[in-house]
């Protein structure tokens, strides 16, 4: 009695054909606890635009 997946290959190969086209989620990878530190150590006004924004979303979540 043979063990094992019973499907046919290409059903797997449509399987992952599907997964490697199928568009992924696409997520920046999150500050390092150093930088988050340098950000919150800093006066607010000498941080530019996008690390205040980014401060902002280490802060919500």
């Amino acid at each position: 009695m043979p063990l094992g997946y019973q499907g046919s290959y290409q059903r797997v190969r449509a399987y992952f054909r599907e997964k490697r086209l199928s568009p992924g989620p696409v997520t920046a990878r999150p500050p390092s606890p150093r930088v988050v530190a340098g950000w919150m150590l800093r006066r607010p006004e000498s941080l530019t635009e996008t690390d205040r924004l980014r401060l902002k979303a280490v802060l919500i979540h």
